[in-house]
């Protein structure tokens, strides 16, 4: 008789990811990546704004910024997978109303007048609104 004994941790995928340095808008609110939950710190509450800039080429483009605050904004919950999330179905909708796309957002840091500063979303390099010339590697 052979016997072949089944792996413990076999059913799970190899080289799992996450979001790491990105966001997901998605329908419940926005996940946020380990990375970006570092950057920010857990005890930070986030606002979230629509920004319009031009391209080089004067074009329209519609993103949204990231703003870590210690009084106002949205709380970060810890979902089941101890990832978090800005769990709002309403800023969802929000997002989405504007013209924000569902998908993944890697997050740049700005600098506007007066010091304030926050993260702008850029792409979405993965989901339904990402271009073949945006796309990227999401495991890199």
């Amino acid at each position: 008789m052979e016997l072949e004994w089944y792996e413990l941790g076999r059913g799970k995928r190899k080289n799992t990811f996450g979001l790491r340095d990105k966001v997901s808008v998605n329908s419940g609110g926005i996940g946020l990546g380990s990375k970006v939950v570092e950057m920010f710190g857990t005890e930070l509450k986030i606002n979230v704004a629509i920004a319009k800039t031009k391209t080089p080429s004067g074009k329209e483009k519609l993103t949204f910024v990231l703003k870590p605050d210690r009084t106002e904004g949205f709380k970060m919950s810890k979902t089941r997978t101890d990832s978090y999330k800005l769990n709002s179905p309403s800023l969802a909708r929000w997002l989405i109303s504007k013209g924000i796309k569902k998908g993944w957002y890697r997050l740049e840091k700005i600098k506007g007048g007066y010091g304030h500063y926050g993260y702008k979303a850029v792409g979405p390099v993965v989901g339904k609104g990402a271009t073949e010339e945006k796309r990227e590697d999401i495991r890199g």
